[in-house]
């Protein structure tokens, strides 16, 4: 149990961000030496799958962790809060490598008699492109798992505890970037400009207003503000371009579809009033299954 949460504490400590997990992966793989699985893959430049199998034919069932992590200041004076300016183990994946190392012990100590077990750990969760590109490695679809199995650390759960849920667990999420270009212009002159400013304002309010519409909604939605840019430091200039980057969550396909259209209805009928030309693009979009 030790070693467990020495390595938990570790890669708490030293967290990597998407497709860059070098070292996390390392300590994986160190900790995985004296387990003398059957077969190690390799998933790309950080993946890692380690499968425990017999001769005997079976069902092959696989078991998935994530190796990445996020782009947030960790905010704690633990001994192993992490190290790293700016990046932290904030989303739980360290608990879910723990996890599933001490459960390779366990395989590693009582085999499979039929079939094979496999622990895969996954780069790049946290964007949307991690898993696509792990099942469609070739090394993936030669081992064709029956079941994969994944889980999701809980804060505030009771210890000890399994929640099951039919369905879909997490809900749908996409991002959503909106680009706003107007005319720059002297600070001393914005008249002579077309400032994005008063229409960043706008669409605030008004996304606010339509998550806050709860009854046109089947389930729980979410729309998030999470980054707006505007303009440069530069007292002199009244800018001519903005961002702002939204996330959409909801647990209905239905929903997602109303809550995306409403959005963009929104945002081009806010830059059009204030003459603003407009592009916006979907990214990391994970729907419902």
């Amino acid at each position: 149990m030790r070693n467990i949460i020495a390595l938990r504490r570790e890669i708490h400590k030293y967290p990597e961000l998407s497709n860059k997990e070098f070292e996390t992966s390392g300590r994986i793989a160190s900790f995985f030496q004296n387990l003398s699985p059957n077969q190690i893959v390799k998933r790309g430049s950080t993946g890692l799958a380690f499968v425990f199998n017999k001769k005997e034919s079976g069902k092959t069932i696989m078991f998935r962790a994530e190796l990445d992590e996020l782009p947030i200041t960790e905010a704690n004076k633990l001994t192993y809060a992490s190290a790293l300016n700016g990046i932290a183990h904030a989303c739980g994946h360290d608990g879910h490598m723990a996890i599933f190392s001490g459960l390779a012990k366990k395989i590693s100590a009582h085999p499979p008699q039929k079939g094979k077990v496999v622990l895969l750990f996954q780069p790049a969760e946290e964007v949307e492109h991690g898993a696509y590109d792990v099942i469609n490695l070739p090394d993936f679809i030669t081992i064709q798992p029956d079941y994969i199995f994944a889980l999701h650390n809980i804060p505030g759960e009771e210890k000890h505890k399994i929640l099951i849920k039919e369905g879909s667990f997490s809900a749908a999420s996409k991002g959503l970037t909106v680009k706003l270009n107007g005319k720059t212009s002297h600070a001393a002159e914005p008249e002579n400009g077309i400032n994005p400013a008063q229409a960043i304002s706008k669409i605030i309010q008004e996304l606010h207003q339509l998550k806050n519409r709860k009854n046109q909604f089947e389930d729980l939605i979410l729309l998030t503000i999470i980054h707006i840019q505007l303009g440069e430091v530069a007292f002199g200039t009244s800018t001519g371009y903005a961002e702002i980057r939204i996330t959409l969550r909801s647990f209905k396909n239905n929903d997602m579809d109303l809550l995306s259209s409403q959005t963009e209805q929104n945002i081009k009928r806010i830059a059009r009033e204030k003459n603003l030309k407009f592009t916006l693009k979907y990214s990391e979009v994970f729907p419902l299954q």
